[in-house]
């Protein structure tokens, strides 16, 4: 979402902050990043220092009381990261083990939560990091045993490296992007900037650019907000004439019919058909193929 490349900042959000850029001051380049550790997103913006949070943030009621968020733009669940050759298969195997997070973020709720359902407190083994790449090294020293973030990040993270991903999602988290509180017209804007591009086909592109064939576009559902469609100001500023970054791609439909591969579970099936990988996305599946299933989703 996020991460320096070559001395420049790149990522899925840092494309969408360009794409806003050139169609509210019609230059992508009219944007300045502020990169920060998970538990500064939200003060920096509550501080003046950002105007707007594009740091994969998972909208919770708790972080809705401190700021507002857009439209859910992407969903993933929280997973676990060990050694290739590690026997932690999902969270219930962690008891007494030392398990890495990175503070600020839902990943420490998420995991104190799960241990509790399996019989233990977990908090005593917990190892906080500021920043994901220490986490990482942490566990390729061998110094926690497992890392717990989101789904999608960790697998990027296990790609070159003696690492798996393992593990159920157990976790729901929903990214938006984040306003200060009360700052309507600008969430307002972002909404209805997405919405734009949903329908030229820039949110595909993107999508594509970073996921490939993985993920489907996650569906922008809800309106952009009140009072948007007849203001003309905020329509004006949600399109542009300027040149293109992106080349635009068709959303993908999904199809009536779909083929299972191997290693697909019913979450990396629905994340390919509707970019939604939470642990709840089977019901996307089951209500697709209600006809055939009937009225037991357990049939699925």
């Amino acid at each position: 979402f996020s991460f320096e490349d070559d001395g420049g900042r790149v990522g899925f959000d840092v494309d969408m902050m360009r794409e806003f850029a050139r169609r509210w001051l019609d230059d992508a380049g009219a944007v300045t990043f502020l990169p920060v550790t998970s538990d500064r997103r939200i003060p920096s913006l509550e501080e003046g220092k950002a105007d707007l949070i594009a740091a994969a943030v998972t909208k919770t009621p708790a972080r809705q009381e401190m700021i507002d968020f857009s439209l859910t733009y992407f969903k993933d669940g929280q997973r676990l990261l060990v050694a290739e050759d590690s026997d932690i298969a999902g969270p219930c195997d962690l008891a007494g083990k030392k398990v890495a997070a990175v503070q600020g973020t839902t990943s420490l709720d998420n995991i104190k939560a799960e241990a509790a359902t399996c019989g233990f407190d977990i908090e005593a083994d917990l190892v906080l990091f500021d920043l994901h790449d220490k986490a990482v090294e942490a566990l390729l020293n061998g110094e926690v045993e497992a890392f717990t973030s989101d789904g999608i990040a960790l697998e990027r993270f296990a790609e070159g490296r003696p690492l798996k991903v393992v593990g159920n999602h157990f976790s729901e988290e929903p990214y938006g992007f984040g306003v200060a509180k009360g700052d309507g017209r600008l969430r307002q804007l972002v909404n209805l900037t997405m919405a734009e591009m949903a329908k030229d086909g820039t949110y595909a592109a993107i999508y594509r650019k970073w996921f490939g064939d993985e993920l489907g576009p996650y569906p922008l559902e809800g309106q952009p907000g009140a009072g948007v469609a007849g203001d003309s100001q905020l329509a004006s500023l949600a399109v542009t004439d300027v040149a293109a970054i992106f080349e635009p791609a068709p959303a993908n439909a999904a199809p009536s019919d779909y083929v299972v591969q191997p290693g697909d579970t019913l979450s990396r099936i629905a994340g390919k058909l509707w970019g939604d990988v939470g642990p709840n996305a089977w019901w996307r599946i089951y209500e697709a193929n209600k006809a055939a299933l009937g009225d037991d989703p357990n049939r699925i």
